[in-house]
């Protein structure tokens, strides 16, 4: 009431998903996410789905998505802050009971002119009953004037002591699209690729 700032303090989705023609199994999915923002510069969010196979043993073919939306997807997007579908941390593939978890806490004054973001999280998966992936995420990312930025991020697994994956971005705005270069290194080697993206239209959660 004092500054007459609003913005999105809390977001809940929830999904479900049901296979009612698969000669072969059935399964079923659940998902939640959940975005809590008590200020403009900082929040929580919490992403779990389990996925359920009516046989529960592995297949030769692979998970199929269910709609499109996945929000365990790619950990290098922008933050929770910006988008509702990029809070993950793992590629699932092969069809068997799985549960995910990821909860962060982020910090973004961007949006506020500011030129910091961050966040720190946990993430959890089990796979047929068996532990996947127990890793500490963290990343930060830095503005270095209004065309240029720099970010990185790392995810380490806890239990086995190393790092799962190391990615490092580097973005300038052209006009009225941003382009970036990320380097990624996985245990399986080195990933370089170019991203576009729009710029001109990408208001702030933020307003008056």
């Amino acid at each position: 009431a004092e500054t007459k700032e609003v913005w999105q303090v809390c977001r809940l989705n929830l999904y479900q998903g049901n296979d009612f023609w698969n000669e072969v199994r059935k399964t079923s999915d659940y998902e939640v996410e959940l975005d809590v923002r008590p200020r403009p510069w900082w929040g929580f969010q919490m992403v779990g789905e389990t996925h359920n196979v009516s046989n529960g043993t592995f297949c030769s073919e692979p998970a199929r998505g269910r709609h499109g939306h996945d929000p365990f997807g790619d950990l290098t997007d922008d933050w929770p802050s910006r988008h509702s579908n990029n809070s993950a941390y793992l590629d699932q593939s092969g069809s068997a009971d799985y549960n995910r978890v990821l909860t962060q806490l982020y910090y973004d004054d961007t949006m506020r002119g500011g030129k910091f973001n961050s966040r720190i999280g946990f993430a959890y998966s089990d796979t047929a009953g068996d532990i996947t992936t127990e890793a500490i995420l963290y990343g930060v990312g830095v503005r270095l004037g209004d065309l240029w930025s720099v970010s990185a991020e790392h995810l380490y697994d806890v239990n086995d002591g190393i790092m799962l994956r190391q990615t490092y971005e580097i973005r300038r705005i052209f006009h009225c699209f941003e382009v970036g270069l990320r380097l990624r290194e996985r245990q399986s080697g080195y990933d370089i690729g170019v991203r576009f993206g729009l710029a001109a239209f990408s208001g702030p959660p933020l307003r008056h």
